[in-house]
C-alpha cells in the first residue's frame, strides 16, 4: 500500500472526516429547523429568482424535510450510527447543492444562500468554497465507508434513528408555528435598536436598493420602478398606484453595513386619519418615546391571520386605555390597508416598511413586538399571542 493509499485509510483520517461532516450537517440542520420560515422565504426568494413561483406552497415542506434530512445524517455520522447510510445521504446532498451552489455564485440570484440560516451569514461564493472544502471531507468518508464500525447493532440503531426523524421533524412543525426558541436576528429580544444601526465612526453606510412592481388600481396598468425613482417623484403620494412586489435589496454603493439597515416606518395614509403627514418616516420618533410601544407586524394584510387581526384590536385597546403606543407596521399597499379597516376597523394607524425587515423582525403574519425607549423586550407570534392579564402583570405593575 502507498503513502498515499496508507493516508486516505488511516483511522484517524476517517473519523476526522465522519465528525466534520457531522457537526457541520447537524448545526446546518439544526439553525434552520429552529427557523423554517426563515429558509422558507429563502427558498421562495429561488423560487421567484428562477421563475418558478408556483411551487411557492412546496417552500414550508421543502425546509422542513430538507433541515431535517441534513440533521439527521449529521447525527448518524457525527455519533457513528449507520454510518455508511449516512455517508451516501451526504454524498446524495453534496453531489446535488455542490454544482447548484457554483451556479448560485455565478448568477447570484439571492444575496444569501441561508445554508446556516441566519446563525452565520455567507456570500454565494463562500458558500461554494465551504462545499468544496466538505466534499474532500467526504470522498475520505466515502472511500472508507466500510471501514466505519457502527457504535450500535441495526435494530437499535434504526429505532434511535427513527426517534430521531420523528423528533426532528415534530421540532420543524413546531417551529414553523411559533417564534424560533433561539433568535439568530438582529430583532432579538432584549435588543437595543438604535445601537444596531450605527455606523461606525469613518466608515460610510452600505446604499440598498429596491425594484418595486406596481399595480395602478384604476386602470390596472403595471410597472417596475426603483425604490429610489419611487420616493425621488413621489409616487407613494398616488393612492392609485400599490406596491404588489418588492425585489431582493442590492447594493447601490458599497460600504458598511449595520446590522439593522433597513427599518422605516412611513406614513401611508391619508394625513387627515393619522395627523401625520403621509410620506414622513415617524421611527426615530417611535424608538424614543419613553413610554411601551407595540408593534403589530404584518408584512402582507392579505395573508394575515384574520382572527389574530382581530384579536390585535384588543391589544390595541388594552394599550391605549393605558397610554402605550400602538402601531401596525406593513409592507401593504394602501388598497389592502382599507379592507382591513372595512373589516375589523382597527384602532391604530398603519405605517409601511420594506416586507423583508417585517419577516426579520418577527416570524409571524401578524406578529408583535413590545418595546420600550428603542429596546425589544418582548416578541411573540399570532398563535400565542400576549394575554391582557401577562401584560398587566408584567409591565403594568413595573410601571407603578
Amino acid at each position: 500500500m502507498s503513502v498515499l493509499q496508507s493516508f486516505f485509510y488511516s483511522k484517524i483520517l476517517r473519523t476526522i472526516s465522519r465528525i466534520i461532516i457531522g457537526i457541520t450537517f447537524i448545526f446546518s440542520g439544526f439553525v434552520k429547523l429552529v427557523d423554517p420560515l426563515g429558509s422558507m422565504y429563502k427558498f421562495i426568494d429561488y423560487f421567484n429568482a428562477f421563475d418558478i413561483g408556483f411551487l411557492e406552497p412546496l417552500a414550508l415542506p421543502a425546509a422542513i424535510i430538507l433541515s431535517t434530512a441534513e440533521f439527521i445524517f449529521g447525527v448518524g455520522l457525527a455519533f457513528n450510527i449507520k454510518p455508511r447510510f449516512n455517508v451516501w445521504g451526504v454524498f446524495v446532498f453534496m453531489a446535488v447543492f455542490t454544482p447548484l451552489t457554483l451556479y448560485i455564485a455565478f448568477t447570484n440570484p439571492v444575496s444569501d444562500c441561508g445554508c446556516f440560516g441566519d446563525a452565520i451569514i455567507m456570500s454565494n461564493w463562500e458558500t461554494f468554497w465551504k462545499n468544496i472544502i466538505l466534499d474532500v471531507f467526504l470522498v475520505i468518508a466515502v472511500i472508507n465507508r466500510k471501514r466505519f464500525t457502527p457504535v450500535l447493532p441495526a435494530k437499535s440503531a434504526t429505532r434511535i434513528f427513527g426517534s430521531v426523524i420523528i423528533l426532528s421533524l415534530g421540532f420543524g412543525i413546531y417551529s414553523s408555528n411559533y417564534l424560533p426558541v433561539l433568535d439568530f436576528r438582529p430583532y432579538s429580544a432584549g435588543t437595543y435598536i438604535p445601537q444596531k444601526m450605527k455606523i461606525p465612526e469613518g466608515k460610510e453606510e452600505t446604499k440598498y436598493g429596491y425594484d418595486y412592481t406596481l399595480k395602478n388600481s384604476e386602470s390596472g396598468e403595471k410597472k417596475v420602478m426603483s425604490s429610489q425613482k419611487y420616493m425621488d417623484e413621489k409616487i407613494w403620494k398616488d393612492s392609485t398606484w400599490n406596491i404588489i412586489k418588492t425585489s431582493d435589496p442590492y447594493v447601490v454603493k458599497e460600504g458598511y453595513t449595520p446590522p439593522i439597515h433597513d427599518l422605516q416606518m412611513v406614513s401611508n395614509e391619508p394625513q387627515e386619519r393619522t395627523g401625520i403627514p403621509k410620506g414622513e418616516d415617524i421611527l426615530d420618533t417611535v424608538l424614543s418615546e419613553p413610554g411601551y410601544s407595540f408593534w403589530l407586524v404584518a408584512y402582507n394584510l392579505n395573508k394575515s391571520d384574520m382572527e389574530a387581526m382581530k384579536y390585535a384590536n384588543t391589544i390595541a385597546t388594552f394599550a391605549h386605555e393605558n397610554n402605550w403606543n400602538f402601531y401596525c407596521m406593513t409592507a401593504s399597499g394602501q388598497g389592502d390597508i382599507d379592507t382591513i379597516r372595512e373589516k375589523i376597523d382597527p384602532p391604530y394607524n398603519f405605517f409601511n416598511t420594506d416586507p423583508i425587515t417585517l419577516k426579520t423582525i418577527v416570524r409571524a403574519n401578524p406578529g408583535y413586538v413590545l418595546l420600550k425607549k428603542g429596546k425589544i423586550l418582548e416578541k411573540w407570534h399570532n398563535n400565542n399571542p400576549p394575554e391582557i392579564e401577562e401584560l398587566k402583570e408584567k409591565y403594568l405593575k413595573s410601571e407603578n
